[in-house]
């Protein structure tokens, strides 16, 4: 066959050119130096090999495949890293990293500044292998003026039948993959029949976070025993049951065995200073000697710590301040280097309940968005890539690696002890009990450790501003949580909505003053917070799994603003309405402050960078806290800017129900006490009453406050044999 003259100009040695280059076996020429693709070995000027890492190796060849053109961000990351979730400092450390072993800074590899990177040095095949030699060969002996002839090609009887043979033994191999693949993955979905449970703890209070020394003759946990007692660490001898209590601050928490048996780490809090210490109590652990091995902040965590097994590396949850993230960073126990390992949105909880799978290659660890999303990511230590690996609408205190590093064991939204694959994301369930399970930790491939019973109870009760002297009096009470209630009162009525698990899941509820009412029967897996009535009483907004609802009384409607996954906080009626609402939204990982028409469904867009919003009707005047600014901030009438600010500046307002305004007056919740100031004097603030103490979350309808209280139960350490 001829080929015509044309195709051989530049366009085809360019198309052979890079033919060559493509190619896995070749060795290319960059800046000087020369990079083996098939073996991901870069040869200096000097003759020196540097061995790249993966992740290096496969940044330079799609710059190779893509010289000369501006390759975003976006792209490399979907082209690297395969559309995982990559932090931004994972992308510019593989970049510095991949320069500095081209020899180069910007000459090879070029930034342009918020648009990308290109690739701008010399790169060149080197003929070294057949198929680059043949390449080159044939574009070299075209020659323009003479045609070019294809030689026919043809299959013997002996090849054809050999070609047969191997695709009928490929294909019976693939049936057998594909039958075995089925049957692992049927297996994975089963749930585990007849577990057993054997309580091992038998201390009044709550007792959860335990962990099992290496040679399994050592319990440590945390324990509680009453709502005002603070956490304190107990060890207990696994053959003798002899309990010891480690108290050394006033509170402690996440105890972790080390692989040597003898040392155990746990965290502390202390005059607003978090540290995590050390003990070898197997000896005599009231006598054995506590220190300091690092900080983790200026807030109380209760995050699990883990410990690589060859006591090297210590990997904990850090905050530095009530207004900043959790991260997680890693100590070198014996060089004392710190590193920063996850970088999480400004405008999120952060990064916590860690757990270091077994090879010490994969840290798992929950990452809080808001109130009722939470991930799960898994950070690749040694190509530090982070990827997500599924989305939750519950609270997850712990994540535990299974013994063999497959799979993640945690308690799903219906408590029942559910494991997930960290390859192909399924989840199976291990345990469905009618006790709450908590804290998992794996002890082997057929047993694990857990915290069995329920941590707490909420009931609700009521405060009168005219009777300060007088302790909170019971206003909703039963063997279930009751919580987040809110009242309207008018001439005729009052009643009082909340949040209830009383008819088996969260349910919104009404009280009457006569009869309790059910308002809502939503299945398992939803999480309701921020009850609010409307002016005329006729209407509740919520949030439902951080979705707007607003749920109608007369027809028991719901109607739901926004689409399935936008994140809201904090939404209040405005003052005398039932139609329009504030709220703010998660809009491009920034909390924005909108308005919400409830009859049009119409949304909009007021203010960046606002975290919970507050009316006092009384003034007409509305306030804003900042994501990350303390105090309160006053709105123009438009919403469109601050005019002042910020009011009581040393105090972070974080969420709706932890503040209210009337009348020129803020009433606040500061160190779990229910504190009072009026704005024009912010210098004169002061406690309501000595009775309200423990306070987390409050609502205030005229002299009456509504508050949150809670009791701890009961709940045991406990060996599961599955």
């Amino acid at each position: 066959m001829n080929i015509e003259k044309p195709l051989l100009k530049d366009g085809i040695m360019v198309h052979l050119h890079k033919l060559a280059i493509e190619d896995t076996d070749e060795f290319i020429s960059i800046n000087g130096r020369i990079y083996n693709a098939s073996t991901n070995q870069l040869t200096t000027s000097d003759n020196k090999q540097v061995q790249l890492k993966p992740i290096q190796a496969a940044l330079l060849k799609l710059f190779i495949k893509h010289r000369g053109k501006l390759l975003s961000r976006d792209e490399i990351i979907q082209e690297v890293w395969k559309n995982k979730i990559v932090e931004d400092a994972t992308v510019n450390s593989t970049l510095s990293r991949l320069r500095n072993v081209l020899g180069c800074k910007g000459d090879v590899i070029k930034t342009h500044h918020k648009i990308g990177y290109c690739l701008i040095g010399s790169v060149e095949p080197l003929e070294h292998n057949i198929f680059s030699e043949r390449i080159t060969e044939t574009a070299l002996s075209l020659d323009p003026d003479s045609p070019v002839t294809e030689a026919p090609t043809s299959k013997s009887p002996s090849k054809l039948f050999n070609l047969s043979v191997l695709i009928l033994v490929s294909s019976l191999i693939l049936m057998v993959i594909y039958f075995l693949q089925a049957s692992i993955l049927d297996n994975t979905t089963r749930p585990i029949s007849n577990p057993t449970l054997t309580p091992l703890t038998h201390t009044q209070g709550i007792e959860f976070f335990p962990s099992l020394s290496a040679d399994k003759n050592w319990l440590a946990y945390t324990h509680k025993a009453d709502q005002h007692s603070p956490f304190e660490l107990l060890i207990q001898n696994a053959r003798t049951y002899e309990t010891t209590v480690i108290q050394d601050a006033p509170h402690m928490s996440s105890p972790f065995w080390a692989a040597d048996n003898q040392t155990l780490y746990y965290q502390t809090f202390d005059n607003n200073r978090c540290e995590i210490k050390k003990i070898t109590p197997a000896q005599s652990p009231t006598q054995s000697t506590i220190s300091t091995v690092a900080m983790c902040g200026g807030q109380l965590s209760i995050s699990p710590i883990a410990i690589s097994s060859d006591n090297t590396w210590l990997y904990f949850s850090y905050k530095a301040s009530k207004s900043m993230p959790f991260i997680v960073k890693r100590k070198n126990l014996i060089t004392l280097e710190e590193q920063q390992l996850t970088f999480p949105s400004q405008k999120s909880y952060g990064d916590y309940s860690i757990s270091l799978s077994k090879d010490n290659n994969k840290l798992a660890f929950i990452r809080s968005i808001a109130d009722s999303l939470k991930e799960l990511y898994i950070l690749d230590i040694e190509q530090n890539i982070t990827s997500r690996i599924a989305q939750y609408r519950h609270v997850i205190y712990t994540t535990s690696w299974s013994p063999d590093d497959n799979e993640i064991v945690f308690v799903d939204s219906n408590d029942h002890l559910a494991a997930i694959n960290v390859r192909t994301r399924e989840t199976r369930v291990l345990f469905s009990s009618e006790h709450h399970i908590q804290t998992p930790v794996s002890v082997d491939t057929s047993s694990l450790l857990a915290s069995v019973g329920e941590f707490k109870t909420n009931n609700v009760q009521a405060w009168s501003l005219t009777q300060p002297d007088e302790p909170p009096t019971p206003l909703i009470q039963s063997s279930f949580n009751d919580r987040g209630a809110v009242m309207f009162k008018d001439t005729d009525t009052t009643k009082i909505a909340f949040i209830s698990n009383r008819s088996g899941n969260n349910q919104l509820w009404l009280f009457d003053g006569q009869a309790y009412k059910q308002l809502t029967h939503f299945a398992v897996g939803h999480t309701l917070n921020n009850l609010q009535f409307s002016h005329n009483g006729q209407l509740i907004s919520f949030l439902d799994n951080n979705q707007l609802a607003i749920l109608s009384l007369e027809t028991k409607e719901i109607n739901h603003f926004g689409k399935l996954g936008d994140n809201f906080r904090n939404p209040i009626w405005m003052c005398g309405s039932s139609r329009y609402l504030l709220t703010t939204k998660l809009v491009n990982n920034s909390w924005t402050l909108h308005k919400i028409d409830a009859k049009l469904t119409a949304v909009e867009t007021l203010l960046p960078e606002v975290d919970s919003v507050k009316g006092d009707c009384m003034t007409g005047h509305y306030y804003i806290s900042k994501v990350h600014e303390d105090g309160i901030f006053k709105l123009a009438n438009d919403f469109s800017t601050v005019i002042s600010g910020p009011l009581l500046p040393h105090t972070h307002f974080l969420d709706a129900d932890e503040w209210h305004l009337e009348d020129g007056a803020v009433f606040f919740i500061s160190q779990e006490q229910l504190l009072h100031t009026k704005l024009s004097n912010p210098g004169e603030t002061k406690a309501l009453s000595s009775h309200l103490q423990g306070i987390k979350q409050f609502s205030k309808l005229g002299d009456t406050i509504l508050l949150n209280h809670t009791s701890v139960s009961g709940s045991y350490i406990a060996h599961i044999q599955l």
